[in-house]
C-alpha cells in the first residue's frame, strides 16, 4: 500500500534568543524532501530576525533558501544539484546584500565512509563572482553497534 509519507518529509523548528544588549533573535526553519524513485527534491527556508542595540537600534533580516536535486545513480553513488539564495536585511543602512550560489556535486559511499565532492559558482549584488571546489570524507565508527542493537 501507498502512503504520501513514503515519499513526502515536512519539518519545521522555531528557535527565540535573548541576551544583552537587547538582543533579540526569531529564527523560522522550515524543510521539505519529496522521494520519487531515484531522484530527491529537498527545499529548506531560514528566516532570522535579530534586533540589539549597539550605539543605536540596530535590525538584520537573514533569510537563506537552499533547493536540490540529487540522482541515485547506484545504492552507492549519487549525483546533486543545488541552488542557494542568501540575504542579509540591514535596517539601519537600508541596505541588503545578497548571493546566488549553485553547486554541482557528487558521493560516494561505501563501508561507512562518505566521499563528497563538489564545485560551486556565485554572484552577488556587490558583483563578485566567485569559483569553489569542496572535498569531504565522514567516517562512522560505530556502525557495527547499531546494526547489532537495531
Amino acid at each position: 500500500m501507498f502512503y504520501p509519507s513514503d515519499i513526502i518529509e515536512i519539518g519545521g523548528r522555531y528557535i527565540l534568543s535573548k541576551g544583552d544588549k537587547a538582543y533579540n533573535s526569531n529564527k523560522y526553519l522550515i524543510t521539505g524532501n519529496l522521494y520519487v524513485d531515484d531522484l530527491t527534491f529537498s527545499i529548506d527556508y531560514i528566516c532570522e530576525k535579530r534586533e540589539y542595540d549597539y550605539l543605536s537600534e540596530v535590525e538584520i533580516i537573514n533569510k537563506i533558501f537552499l533547493g536540490s536535486l540529487s540522482y541515485d545513480v547506484h545504492d552507492t553513488y549519487e549525483y546533486e544539484l543545488e541552488y542557494n539564495y542568501i540575504s542579509y536585511e540591514f535596517s539601519k543602512f537600508d541596505y541588503t546584500y545578497n548571493k546566488h550560489i549553485i553547486r554541482l556535486g557528487a558521493m560516494i559511499y561505501g563501508n561507512s565512509i562518505l566521499y563528497l565532492a563538489g564545485i560551486s559558482g556565485s554572484k552577488d549584488s556587490v558583483d563578485y563572482t566567485i569559483v569553489g571546489f569542496d572535498i569531504s570524507v565522514s567516517k562512522k565508527f560505530w556502525d557495527h553497534l547499531f546494526k547489532v542493537i537495531g
